[in-house]
């Protein structure tokens, strides 16, 4: 992706353990997530989105590398699902 730009569709707060959650990929689900960011403020969001460009760095090159790389990982997770299939069936 060319023209990519750093988009926030959502969030979520957490005191969790963060190792825990990397290594499950999981936020406890029961706890409150935060409200859906259409429901928040445009100032707010517009705030939090000069937060990540500008404090944490996420420009139009992170963000492509983020799309492509998404793209790469979804395309392998596929091929993996597609052999596993073909031995089930073979």
């Amino acid at each position: 992706s060319q023209n990519a730009s750093a988009v926030i569709e959502s969030m979520s707060t957490t005191t969790e353990d963060v190792e825990l959650i990397h290594s499950t990929g999981k936020i406890n689900d029961k706890l409150y997530q935060g409200p859906e960011l259409s429901e928040i403020p445009e100032d707010v969001t517009d705030a939090l989105t000069s937060y990540v460009q500008k404090e944490c760095g996420i420009d139009e090159d992170v963000a492509a590398f983020i799309s492509m790389y998404a793209n790469h990982k979804e395309q392998a997770q596929y091929m993996r699902c597609l052999k596993e299939l073909q031995n089930i069936l073979g």
